[in-house]
């Protein structure tokens, strides 16, 4: 019967569509930008914490001011909660594309011209991400 097929003898792809994700809003540390992404649970990260944090280390590497996680959308459930983050994420870049800074497709195309459509949209999404166990930022203040 299909439903006593075990997650383990799946199909990769279906495996990876059953995973846990969340669409994120980080803003970059000069306050001029956000980006709106993805994160998911995968095998290498037991929690989504632990895949958002992953997330941040990797774009703050790239960014020389400290970066702030605002806002992250969870998706739990369903038949496909990735497939679901990445068409909501996807919703969110068409509606907001007029505030894109590079074009879409482009490296840099997820981040955003901070606006006040976009805050209040962000102001709605936002849960408490510090009780559900995310960090704001991963940078740690430079030693004197």
């Amino acid at each position: 019967m299909p439903g006593d097929v075990a997650a383990s003898s799946r199909p990769k792809h279906e495996q990876w569509r059953s995973n846990s994700a969340l669409v994120y809003f980080v803003q970059s540390g000069d306050e001029s930008a956000i980006k709106i992404g993805v994160a998911e649970k995968t095998e290498a990260y037991d929690t989504l914490q632990q895949a958002m944090e992953h997330r941040m280390r990797k774009l703050q590497t790239f960014n020389h001011t400290p970066l702030k996680l605002l806002a992250v959308r969870l998706f739990t459930e369903g038949l496909s909660p990735v497939g679901d983050a990445y068409k909501a994420e996807a919703e969110l870049h068409n509606r907001f594309d007029n505030l894109r800074i590079f074009r879409r497709y482009t490296p840099g195309g997820e981040w955003f011209r901070v606006d006040p459509e976009l805050i209040t949209h962000v102001r709605q999404e936002n849960t408490n991400i510090k009780d559900l166990g995310f960090r704001r930022s991963v940078c740690v203040a430079p030693q004197p």
